[in-house]
């Protein structure tokens, strides 16, 4: 007979297969489509038509990649911890990277602010800094009405010097200005495979391992995350976490303020 462990275990894995097939099929479906139509039916269609089709299979393929980014990190976590590599790292300038690596389109539909010094340095790995900043800013293009603000800041947390943390911390939030998380499933958030009650039904896809490998990098590197909410409409999320600060850093930043300008500016809305 199976313990009731084994039979956790038999369900999270049922579940794992089942949102992966979804989420890897509704991407692929629309890209194999887009291309069908170029392929088919070129001669016919304008040049405005074409770059559009285009932009929207890149914009699946661009979802495909954080689904197998995140499965695959899912997979070797646990390896990696044991040989993480850290350096310092200007928050501004991964951002920056990240936001560059976006669909434009998705970018497009907000108005993003960034409030980060360029004295802002981390202890961190960059590869998982830019997952987690992924992760989160994928949500708040998902969830966030388009037109609406989205913001990323960061700055010293709390105390100079944390009892559990010998060194001074910065946190990093991303804000939107969403539906917000119900107080009752907060708690819940950063579990593995963990999908709101609203989203199982709902028409906004995810795979419930953004926020779950988010958390499992951020602790990785010597960090907390959380989530703030008040569970409103309107008044949306914060997701906030901390990494250790480099007090007297040996890199600069490369970006400034105004290279982000063009993130800023919102699209017509529909």
């Amino acid at each position: 007979m199976y313990s009731v462990e084994q039979s956790k275990l038999n369900e999270i894995k049922d579940q794992f297969l089942q949102n992966v097939n979804h989420e890897l099929r509704t991407p692929l479906t629309a890209i194999y489509g887009y291309l069908e139509l170029l392929l088919e039916h070129s001669e016919q269609l304008d040049s405005e038509i074409r770059t559009t089709f285009l932009q929207h299979a890149m914009q699946s393929c661009d979802e495909l990649q954080l689904l197998v980014n995140n499965v695959l990190d899912t997979m070797g976590i646990e390896k990696e911890r044991q040989t993480l590599y850290l350096e310092q790292i200007v928050v501004r300038d991964i951002l920056f990277e990240v936001l560059e690596r976006f669909d434009p389109q998705s970018v497009q539909r907000h108005n993003i602010y960034v409030d980060i010094p360029d004295y802002v340095v981390v202890q961190a790995n960059a590869q998982y800094l830019r997952q987690i900043l992924r992760n989160l800013l994928s949500n708040a293009f998902k969830y966030a009405p388009a037109g609406t603000p989205i913001t990323v800041s960061a700055a010293l947390y709390g105390m100079v010097v944390h009892p559990r943390h010998a060194s001074p911390e910065i946190c990093i939030c991303v804000k939107d200005a969403g539906p917000g998380i119900p107080p009752d499933e907060m708690s819940l958030l950063f579990g593995q495979f963990v999908r709101l009650r609203r989203d199982t039904s709902g028409s906004v896809r995810g795979s419930g391992l953004g926020l779950f490998l988010s958390k499992q990098f951020v602790e990785a590197m010597g960090g907390r995350i959380w989530v703030e909410s008040e569970g409103i409409e309107g008044k949306g999320s914060t997701f906030c976490f901390t990494l250790p600060c480099i007090v007297h850093p040996k890199v600069e930043a490369q970006t400034t303020l105004a290279d982000f300008m063009q993130f800023s500016t919102p699209a017509p809305i529909d």
